[in-house]
């Protein structure tokens, strides 16, 4: 995990990059990314049931070997990262990629919360939103590139599972956040 330094050089350097940029037209949006995040979620649990449920696979008519892990992944990611999305459009901040996300959701939401509106550190209060939770999507992000983009079958069951707890977690914190 980045210092506060290093997070605020960071946020300095998207910035600069013009990967995280003040746009106050995002805030219309708010809805449909938690709309969409809700959406991702739904899917993930889907999947995950699926993947479990046998009468579910002859229902379908998939094998019974089937599994769906790597997308559970990869879904509670997307989630996590709509979620992510929906917090930063509430305080009108427009993100370009994954990774400038992840920064400007901790410099505003964890780092510099003081500078925002009274009402937007009650919010984060209230939902015990910090550091850790930018964490879990930092790890969420890491394992669903390495899911997507890999032929590897290393992820599993275990994996699946905490990243639909993590996942499932962190959108109801942001959600709290922005209600």
């Amino acid at each position: 995990m980045l210092s506060r330094r290093e997070i605020k050089e960071a946020y300095q350097k998207c910035l600069k990059e013009y990967s995280v940029r003040k746009q106050d037209s995002e805030k219309k949006f708010v809805n449909n990314y938690l709309e969409k995040a809700m959406h991702n979620l739904e899917l993930a649990g889907v999947l995950d049931l699926l993947s479990r449920d046998e009468e579910a696979k002859k229902a379908i008519g998939i094998s019974s070997k089937s599994n769906y892990y790597d997308w559970i992944i990869i879904t509670s990611y997307y989630s996590m990262y709509l979620a992510a999305t929906t917090a930063l459009a509430k305080i009108g901040i427009k993100s370009t990629t994954h990774g400038a996300t992840i920064i400007a959701l901790e410099y505003h939401y964890c780092i510099e919360k003081n500078l925002l509106a009274r009402k937007y550190i009650q919010m984060i209060e209230e939902a015990s939103f910090g550091r850790e939770d930018v964490e879990k999507l930092d790890q969420a992000m890491k394992g669903r590139i390495s899911v997507q983009y890999t032929v590897s079958k290393s992820y599993g069951d275990n994996e699946a599972k905490r990243m639909l707890k993590d996942a499932k977690e962190f959108v109801n914190k942001i959600s709290e956040i922005i209600t």
